[in-house]
């Protein structure tokens, strides 16, 4: 059975596809009931050299609703500034849990930039209504 090649989404496709707004309003309604089927273990950070390191994000679903398992890789070279370059350049890698197809591949360079301010509101009024 031939299965279709990854995705690769870049940063303008990402840009063009998901706004604020509609990521909040995604996280609230999505994360609340399938939070507890989310596992994401604390980065692994390593040195590479003096002046780099190379991060991984791990990130996996044990719900049957939710089927991925998700990565986020990232390099930083504090010295790229010398080269007129980023210090962090970054890809998220999607796959299927089931079979371990890899599924996308997204520049996730801004998405700090992207996801931070929106997850972080967003958590914050889910859980405070979760309060009693």
């Amino acid at each position: 059975m031939a299965t279709a090649p990854p995705v690769f989404i870049s940063t303008t496709a990402l840009h063009s596809l998901i706004t604020h707004k509609s990521l909040i309003r995604h996280l609230q309604s999505t994360l609340p009931p399938l939070s507890a089927a989310v596992q994401s273990p604390l980065r692994h950070a390593h040195q590479t050299s003096p002046s780099s390191s190379f991060l991984l994000m791990p990130s996996w679903s044990t719900s049957p609703l939710l089927p991925y398992i998700g990565t986020k890789l990232v390099t930083h070279h504090s010295n790229n500034s010398t080269l007129n370059l980023p210090g962090v350049h970054a890809v998220y890698v999607l796959f299927n849990s089931l079979t371990g197809q890899p599924l996308a591949t997204m520049d996730a360079t801004s998405s700090p930039s992207t996801a931070r301010p929106a997850c972080r509101p967003s958590l914050r009024c889910t859980c405070l209504e979760k309060r009693p």
